[in-house]
């Protein structure tokens, strides 16, 4: 019985355009796929709003720092390619840029996916989790294809740390939302030559 509903959850998860592995120490998620062009989704204004911002009807209104208005404290599915595409523009991640690395929100899901050459020449070999990430963290990487991808809930109250690997470098990435404070905290760490 148990069998049959971790097989149908799976069923669902890949249908839906994310796959996660049985193997408990280890979740993949699909590779993303390149981002095309979008139409713009800046909030809309209403004239009865004020000075209130008014997220778009597709709910992908970002911040200024990229991230959504509003982080749900839900728990909602893993988006799809489609929902990923969407997205208007990166959040910003400090160091993510020279690790060409491109950063996304949907809701309260986060993904952080590097490609191809970081600003050393290091191309990505790894993504492994290193602490306090959930069960909901899905790992990709293909180092022939260059590419380490990692999907993550970004949650209030909760702190994760997941590490990429280049062929010359290591860097952490740290999701942080412990504190009372209203946005979460995300960046790279580590040695940076």
């Amino acid at each position: 019985m148990l069998k049959r509903l971790i097989a149908a959850v799976c069923m669902t998860l890949a249908a839906a355009g994310c796959c996660k592995s049985m193997d408990s120490s280890r979740n993949e998620a699909p590779p993303p796929a390149p981002d095309p062009a979008v139409a713009s989704t800046a909030p809309k204004q209403d004239p009865t709003a004020g000075d209130r911002v008014v997220p778009p009807d597709d709910g992908l209104a970002q911040g200024n720092d990229g991230l959504p208005v509003v982080i749900p404290t839900t728990r909602s599915k893993v988006p799809t390619i489609a929902e990923w595409n969407a997205v208007p523009r990166e959040i910003t991640v400090n160091r993510s840029t020279p690790l060409n690395c491109e950063t996304k929100m949907v809701r309260e899901w986060l993904r952080v996916s590097c490609r191809e050459k970081n600003n050393t020449g290091g191309t990505p070999r790894n993504v492994t989790v290193a602490a306090g990430c959930t069960s909901d963290t899905y790992l990709f990487s293909k180092p022939e294809q260059k590419i380490a991808s990692v999907v993550t809930p970004v949650l209030k109250g909760k702190h994760c740390e997941v590490r990429f690997d280049w062929t010359n470098k290591t860097q952490t990435l740290v999701v942080d939302w412990v504190g009372n404070g209203p946005r979460p905290t995300i960046q790279f760490q580590g040695p940076w030559p």
